[in-house]
């Protein structure tokens, strides 16, 4: 009979030593549920944001193709050219408008025509040479020849 008691105390004891440590594990996981928790509450509060972003940025970007379509109206159709609202480029489909064959000097209409639509919107940016026939496109390319003369 002592040899049970005895076993009885030594088993009482291992489960007492067992149950701060539950205890303990417990504290743990509810304080990694915690962090969790407050860690998915900022990642959603930073998917909103970055939603609210996107969706500021598409509704500026309509409203400012919109506006630019609205300008270049009439020019478009004159210019053979389309507004992409993708990248709200300008893509001029017919180069005979712009440039004599040849040259890389804009011709005189196109070049008034650009001076008066652009002039509008940009006032305070563009050159003064625009508009003027001195203006050019692009420079043209002087030949060098390589090696002795």
């Amino acid at each position: 009979m002592a040899a049970n008691q005895l076993e009885s105390d030594t088993g009482s004891a291992e489960e007492t030593h067992w149950i701060p440590l539950s205890d303990l594990m417990t504290g743990l996981m509810v304080m990694f549920l915690l962090i969790a928790v407050t860690y998915m509450i900022r990642v959603e509060a930073d998917a909103d944001r970055v939603k609210e972003v996107a969706i500021a940025y598409s509704e500026i970007k309509d409203a400012l193709y919109d506006d630019l379509n609205l300008e270049f109206k009439g020019d478009l159709q004159n210019w053979k050219a389309q507004l992409i609202k993708d990248d709200l480029s300008i893509r001029f489909t017919e180069p005979e408008v712009l440039f004599a064959e040849g040259s890389s000097d804009l011709k005189p209409n196109f070049e008034r025509s650009c001076a008066t639509s652009f002039r509008g919107m940009f006032a305070s940016s563009l050159p003064q040479s625009i508009g003027r026939p001195s203006a050019r496109f692009a420079s043209k390319a002087t030949h060098h020849p390589i090696g002795p003369a």
